[in-house]
């Protein structure tokens, strides 16, 4: 399944708020000061978003994915931009040498533009993701909708609704947010 991630920068900045909306008490907030420590200035809302990848989604999600797919084939890989000097270098940079005029990555390309051959890296990403958005809302539809409502201490079922109804009017992007509402309250549900 093909997703045009060129937008996903400037869509991602406004995540961190809007995760917190759903949220019904302040205390689950995410604190980011004890992963910015490794940074020498205020981070920008898509920076934060960034770096909670760097400590979670990497490690507990993409690698775990590569790792298995590549010992299933007797592959070895390696991670050279994750060198712990790269990314500490990567943290610090202005925000405006990592995404300029709607380009991410930008000093990584400007680097690459003098080794490798543009056309192998300056295009729309692929993933591996499955079709989940679409799967929400068809098959799947009355599933999710039967555990996306429910009441609990954690989540505004008020703003759960609205972003919902988001989704549902066009904005794709949303569906891992719905994905993760449901598999809390699925997983909640299995305790009362």
């Amino acid at each position: 399944d093909h997703r045009d991630l060129h937008s996903f920068p400037t869509r991602r900045s406004s995540d961190l708020q809007e995760v917190q909306s759903l949220m019904k008490s302040e205390d689950l907030t995410l604190d980011f000061s004890l992963y910015s420590k490794q940074v020498n200035r205020t981070l920008s809302a898509a920076e934060k978003q960034a770096l909670f990848d760097l400590h979670y989604y990497l490690p507990d999600d993409l690698l775990v994915k590569v790792d298995r797919a590549t010992m299933q084939n007797s592959l070895e890989t390696r991670v050279p931009l994750l060198d712990y000097r790269i990314v500490e270098f990567a943290l610090n940079l202005p925000e405006a040498l990592k995404i300029k005029n709607g380009c991410s990555k930008y000093l990584l390309k400007q680097v690459l533009y003098d080794f490798v051959p543009q056309a192998l890296f300056d295009r729309p990403k692929w993933g591996f993701s499955i079709p989940l958005d679409k799967w929400m809302k068809n098959e799947l539809k009355e599933y999710i909708e039967s555990y996306l409502f429910i009441e609990n201490d954690y989540l505004d079922s008020g703003q759960v609704k609205k972003l919902y109804q988001r989704f549902l009017a066009g904005e794709n992007h949303l569906y891992q947010r719905i994905w993760a509402v449901f598999v809390l309250n699925r997983f909640l549900e299995g305790f009362n």
